[in-house]
Parts: C-alpha cells; sequence; structure tokens
C-alpha cells in the first residue's frame, strides 16, 4: 500500500528526538559551576565547627569554636632602610679638567710596513683632530701625518702601518663594523 506523504502532518513528532534549546543547556552548566564554586569557597573561607587545633602541649583539642580561637594579631616591624645618597654627575666637572696624553707623532714607516688606512684628509689641522679623537673613543689607534701639496697644507687622519695587505684589509672590516669610513693606501 502506497503512502501519501503530502498529507502527512508535521505535528507528530516523537518525544525522543526532542532536544533542549542551547540557551537552556548553557544556563543549566552556568548554575551548576556557580553552585560548585560556592560550595568550595564556603569550605574554604568558613571555619566548621569540628577542628582539630594544636595547643602547646601537643594534644590536639577537638570541637574547636571559633571563640575558642585567640586571634593572631602580626607584628611588623619597619625595616631601617639607609639613605641612599644623592646621585652626583661629578663627570661633567671632572673630564673636562682632565689632560689626556696622545701622541699624534707618525710611527715610524720601515721598508717591511707597506699598508696605512687612510680614514680622512682635511685642510684643517682642528678638523682631523676631531676625527681622531671620534675614531680613539671607539678604540683605535691614529695618528695624523702632514702632508704639503704645492700650496695646501693635508692633515691625512691614518691607521697602521701594516706589514701585509691582509693585516690592513682586517683592521678595514673592523672600521667598517664600526660605521668609519676609510681607505686602504699604500705607503
Amino acid at each position: 500500500m502506497p503512502r501519501d506523504y503530502a498529507k502527512r502532518s508535521r505535528s507528530k513528532k516523537s518525544s525522543k528526538s526532542r532536544c533542549l534549546p542551547w540557551s537552556v543547556v548553557t544556563i543549566i552548566i552556568v548554575l551548576v559551576a556557580l553552585l560548585i564554586f560556592g560550595l568550595s569557597f564556603i569550605r574554604h573561607h568558613y571555619i566548621t565547627s569540628k577542628q582539630i587545633m594544636p595547643t602547646k602541649g601537643g594534644a590536639p583539642v577537638e570541637h574547636a569554636t571559633p571563640t575558642d580561637i585567640s586571634p593572631v594579631t602580626p607584628t611588623v616591624t619597619p625595616k631601617a632602610t639607609p639613605e641612599k645618597p644623592p646621585v652626583k654627575f661629578d663627570f661633567y666637572n671632572v673630564l673636562p679638567k682632565m689632560k689626556v696624553s696622545t701622541t699624534s707623532e707618525a710611527p715610524v714607516i720601515s721598508e717591511n710596513s707597506r699598508y696605512v688606512l687612510q680614514l680622512g684628509s682635511f685642510n684643517s689641522e682642528q678638523a682631523a683632530q676631531t676625527l681622531q679623537k671620534k675614531v680613539r673613543q671607539k678604540g683605535f689607534r691614529t695618528f695624523i701625518f702632514t702632508a704639503s701639496t704645492g700650496d695646501a697644507i693635508l692633515y691625512r687622519v691614518q691607521m697602521g702601518p701594516y706589514k701585509n695587505q691582509d693585516a690592513a684589509e682586517n683592521e678595514h672590516g673592523q672600521l667598517q663594523g664600526q660605521k668609519i669610513p676609510s681607505i686602504l693606501v699604500p705607503a
């Protein structure tokens, strides 16, 4: 016998396949969580009437009530903090008065020394000394070589001398690492 599915009513749903709406399930979960939290809060924060408290003699006392327990008041003794002396920045006054001895004489270039690194060439000796101080502050040894070219005198800031090109290029790489420009010049 064929069934007519078009005339079948849609209101007949079985009670087994019926599901709870998601909002009801969420409310139930929240209520259960609040109940568990409340019970654990009460358990940990309130003193029960049946506790075993130790006494001075070491024998436990049963059934102690909150009135039997004497409150313990913590005594806090303030620590003596040593007063820090005020910070003094004496180097602003001391450093300008210090004299630094530097030799700006060019080293003797022997027949075995073939290379120098030139960091700059200036018309002014003051500009050459400024560069020399800047490079010396970074830990490199420099000297100022004075060269006369016709009418002008040039002050060259140089490093070296180096016996071979490899040693000079190694120092050149270290200068580049400090962002100091230099060129390799045969002596």
